[in-house]
């Protein structure tokens, strides 16, 4: 930073504390797992245009197998979206490629998991694209690899489930949250403290 001020100071002392006070946590893996419900469940969402100075967006995916987080990411999208429609809809596209990934590795460790793998959005509109095999207005822009999400769809490996912004579980990895929303989120991650475990 060229001009660091006092919230700089503030922010990066408050990130220490929260470092410091969460070094038993963790992601919680239960001893003993329903076999039934070998189901692969993602959430993905982006935000828009949130960087200021390129205007691109950040999104971020988690993966659930059996109820507990096994793969998650948070970044930046390589292009600018137009829309928040684009931005959510790359966002998904991005998960189904390390959908394809994760299901090769599960398959090669001998875990079989039901199909199709089930990706929660936020957002009607990039559900609707996603479906829609023609090109029209606000999609005939977007780059061609990110139409890969539709044949995931066709195909009936993925399936592309609406959910509200309030259960969107991946919403922790592209915007600030307030306290509240952030413990709920995290207990939604599965993350806990050694001290809540009964060990």
């Amino acid at each position: 930073m060229h001009d660091p001020r006092q919230p700089h100071l503030s922010a990066a002392k408050h990130i220490l504390r929260y470092l410091k006070g969460t070094t038993d946590y963790g992601v919680y893996f239960p001893k003993s797992v329903n076999n039934t419900s070998n189901v692969l469940e993602a959430w993905c969402d982006a935000d828009w245009s949130g960087d200021q100075e390129d205007m691109k967006s950040t999104f971020g995916y988690i993966f659930k197998l059996m109820g507990t987080s096994v793969s998650w990411c948070s970044k930046k999208q390589s292009i600018v979206a137009l829309s928040s429609c684009e931005a959510e809809y790359i966002s998904a596209a991005e998960t189904a490629c390390q959908s394809v990934w994760l299901e090769a590795v599960l398959h090669d460790l001998k875990i079989e998991i039901h199909k199709p793998t089930c990706l929660m959005v936020d957002n009607k509109s990039a559900i609707s694209l996603s479906k829609n095999p023609i090109s029209h207005g606000r999609s005939k822009h977007i780059e061609t690899k990110y139409h890969y999400i539709r044949e995931r769809v066709n195909e009936g490996k993925l399936e592309l489930v609406y959910c509200s912004t309030d259960e969107q579980i991946a919403y922790v990895f592209t915007k600030p949250l307030r306290q509240c929303r952030f413990e709920k989120l995290k207990v939604l991650l599965g993350i806990k403290s050694l001290s809540d475990l009964d060990l």
